[in-house]
């Protein structure tokens, strides 16, 4: 026999489904907010931390460049990293 109302009921399902997960949301929304932005901030702040790690080192190996050229003195190169670490801890 065919059953007619099979996939009415599949789709009822889903909509209580989803109704149910609509629900929770609406319950939960301030910690689903709070939790998404602080998932967010975690991330920016990670992100931030590698590039500023990585433009720190990009520029010690080129101020060792320039010491190893002979463009510029080991006490110039010193003088550099120095004032840059003086503004990172800031």
């Amino acid at each position: 026999m065919l059953d007619l109302f099979s996939p009415m009921s599949t789709l009822l399902a889903q909509t209580s489904e989803s109704h149910a997960f609509i629900e929770f949301i609406s319950r939960n929304a301030l910690f689903v907010i709070g939790g998404t932005i602080a998932i967010i901030a975690i991330i920016s702040n990670a992100i931030t931390s590698v590039v500023k790690t990585i433009a720190i080192e990009r520029t010690r190996r080129d101020i060792a460049a320039y010491i190893a050229e002979k463009s510029m003195t080991p006490e110039q190169g010193e003088r550099l990293m120095i004032a840059g670490r003086a503004k990172d801890e800031e």
